[in-house]
């Protein structure tokens, strides 16, 4: 194993992306390999297209067009295609796994455990006829609905409370299928982090499933305060989003984060990291 990882690191510079102004907290290829997500301190998550190289690195005049002086002639170019904004920094990012891998859900930081962290789910649009250069103007396109950040080149879909901040989104089909069945789009959702806290020396977790953007139950918004009300939506207006469901984890380490959902053939799995405090 070794020996095989010696042999294939990576040991040669591709590309050099400086989009960003502050550190940059991770980045994603999509399944599909052609995109990539940079999430940044900067407040912006920037979605890079890879394009297949027309030559060398000269031929790429525009300015969201990076590549690496002398780089090979067949090393991708990454062009700059979307910029997602956020209240505060994102710190992780994963994509829809349904083709054509345009959606994906990015999660923010806290504020000082002020509540601030949020979990986003973004479309990135098609890019005939648009521009993702914040310096030109009508760039920015308008929120699907009011409340909701505005971005370059992609429209933010939905917005949740994150609690706390490293329990991260992941995506996974509810209800959880008997048989697993990667390509059913519609029963995607999306968990976040909704409560932790200590009862009876354990420590128990509540985690929410969001109906995804091509879910039945799905509606475009922001959370409403208090958390949207009750799963089967007793509590919540017409048109608010509303999770489908709540989970309660009891156990006797700390909260779970990073959650990861198995792959298909453990679709009723979720992977997570536990904590000692």
């Amino acid at each position: 194993e070794l020996e095989n990882n010696v042999r294939n690191a990576p040991s040669r510079l591709m590309v050099r992306l400086e989009d960003h102004t502050d550190e940059v907290l991770f980045v994603v290829f999509s399944p599909c390999g052609t995109r990539l997500a940079s999430c940044s301190r900067d407040l912006t998550t920037v979605i890079f297209r890879l394009r297949p190289s027309q030559g060398s690195c000269s031929s790429a005049s525009s300015a969201s067009t990076k590549c690496v002086e002398g780089s090979s002639g067949v090393d991708p170019v990454f062009e700059r295609e979307a910029v997602l904004s956020h209240q505060t920094a994102p710190c992780r990012a994963v994509w829809w796994p349904v083709s054509p891998y345009t959606t994906l859900a990015v999660s923010t930081e806290d504020a000082g455990w002020q509540g601030a962290s949020k979990v986003e789910i973004w479309e990135v649009l098609p890019q005939e006829g648009r521009s993702c250069n914040p310096e030109e103007a009508g760039s920015a396109v308008p929120p699907i609905v009011d409340g909701l950040p505005v971005g370059l080149g992609a429209r933010c879909l939905f917005q949740c409370q994150n609690r706390p901040f490293d329990i991260y989104a992941a995506v996974c089909p509810w209800p959880p299928p008997a048989v697993a069945n990667p390509g059913e789009d519609e029963q995607l959702c999306c968990l976040a982090g909704w409560a932790v806290f200590r009862e009876n020396e354990r420590y128990v977790q509540w985690l929410s499933v969001w109906p995804g953007p091509h879910h039945s139950e799905f509606r475009p918004g922001v959370e409403p305060p208090g958390g949207g009300g009750l799963p089967d939506g007793a509590a919540a207006g017409v048109g608010t989003p509303v999770p489908l469901a709540r989970l309660r984890l009891e156990g006797e380490m700390n909260y779970l984060h990073c959650l990861e959902v198995g792959p298909p053939s453990e679709g009723r799995r979720i992977l997570a990291m536990t904590g000692s405090t």
